[in-house]
This record gives C-alpha cells, sequence and structure tokens, in this order.
C-alpha cells in the first residue's frame, strides 16, 4: 500500500508541474525591424498569424499554439486555462474530506483517482482548449486530493517512527516527481505525447494498484453499531 502512495505521490508532483511545459511559449524576434518600438507590441500590431509565426523562430509544440495562437491580445487565455487545474484543486478540497468521512476513506481515493484519470485523457485527446480547462479542472479534483488522503492513511494505520519516515518518503518522492518531469519535458518536446506517455499512461495504471489500498479504523470505527 505504501509502494502504491508513494508511486502515486510522483505521478502526482509531475501532474501538477506539467502545465508549465504543456503550455511552453517563446518570445518575439524582431532583429531590430520595429526601430524603437517594442518588440512584443510592434508585432501584436500585425493581426496575422503568418507574421507571429515569423518572428517567433522556432515555435514549441504546445497547447499554446495547437489549436490557436494565444498571443497577443488571446494571451490571457494560457494562464485562464492552466488555473482550472488550481481551481479544481480547491473544490476537490472543500468536497472530498467531507466524502472520505462519510463514505470511507479508500472508496472515495478510487473515485477521486478515477476523476483524474478521466481528465488526463480528455487533456491527451483533445482538439479544443476547452476540453483541456475540463481535463485539468478534473485532474485538480482528484490528484491532489487523492494525495492527501494518503496522510489519513498514514496516520490511521501507521504507529511510532514508521510513520514519520513513511512521511518524509513522500515528500522526498514528490521532490523526485518534479524533477523527473522537468527531464521529461526536455526529451519529449510534442505535447501530445508528452501529456500521454509521461501522464495518461502512469496516472491509469496506478488503478490498478487501488486494491492494496485498505480502510482505515477511523472510518470502521465510525460505522460500527
Amino acid at each position: 500500500m505504501f509502494t502504491l502512495c508513494l508511486l502515486k505521490w510522483l505521478v502526482g508532483a509531475m501532474m501538477l508541474i506539467a502545465p508549465n511545459f504543456l503550455f511552453l511559449s517563446t518570445d518575439f524576434i524582431c532583429n531590430g525591424e520595429n526601430g524603437s518600438w517594442d518588440c512584443q507590441e510592434w508585432v501584436c500590431s500585425y493581426n496575422d498569424q503568418g507574421i507571429w509565426r515569423k518572428h517567433m523562430g522556432s515555435v514549441p509544440k504546445s497547447l499554446t499554439y495547437e489549436f490557436e495562437w494565444y498571443v497577443c491580445s488571446k494571451k490571457w487565455v494560457v494562464p485562464l486555462v492552466q488555473s482550472m487545474l488550481y481551481l479544481g484543486t480547491v473544490i476537490g478540497y472543500m468536497t472530498v474530506p467531507y466524502f472520505a468521512d462519510n463514505f470511507g476513506r479508500r472508496r472515495v481515493e478510487r473515485i477521486v483517482w478515477g476523476i483524474a484519470t478521466v481528465g488526463i485523457l480528455l487533456i491527451s485527446t483533445s482538439m479544443t482548449i476547452v476540453t483541456v480547462g475540463i481535463g485539468l479542472f478534473l485532474c485538480g479534483t482528484g490528484i491532489p486530493t487523492a494525495m492527501s488522503l494518503h496522510y489519513c492513511f498514514l496516520n490511521e494505520l501507521v504507529i511510532g517512527k514508521t510513520r514519520s519516515r513513511m512521511v518524509m518518503w513522500l515528500q522526498l518522492t514528490y521532490s523526485m516527481g518534479i524533477f523527473l518531469i522537468a527531464l521529461l519535458a526536455m526529451m519529449i518536446p510534442n505535447w501530445r505525447m508528452f501529456s500521454i506517455f509521461c501522464l495518461a499512461l502512469p496516472i491509469i495504471i496506478l488503478n490498478f494498484g487501488c486494491r492494496y489500498l485498505e480502510e482505515t479504523p477511523e472510518f470502521s470505527y465510525k460505522k460500527s453499531p
């Protein structure tokens, strides 16, 4: 069970940092053509994607340029969609603890991880920026709350110094996930391949490990007559 928690913390950290790599962007390059004007202002004065591409050099294969060019006047779309992940986290933290206390930590952990699985599948197969936002929202609702429930498992199933050591390993695994996702992003520059192989595949596989979770004594005590 603890190994499953470690793997979910590793993949969870990768997912929470992933929007920084899914929405990579690049700066405009003017090469002195704009005189005393600001480069971005000068390029954005031409409402033409051909002009934007010409002054960007190598354009990343990211969601910022996949379905439409979210630059200049549309630049606000990128941070708005990215924020859906954190909006989902807020909603999850406000609702999931109630269900975990009343319907069981094991059951709810499996459900919220399933919600995150639907979310990453939406992102990986998206053909519009709207479905990407919905997918990020679902991932934010599921992954951080599932990770927080692991603290409940450890607090209620493990005692003594072992509990402290396990919590320490969870934190270390989280840090390893942040390092790993940055490394993988450099190796796989295409956002769709990156999301399928580095995010969707691990999240889906970890659903099959949920059978190793055990219900906590705290919930069992609450449900006893």
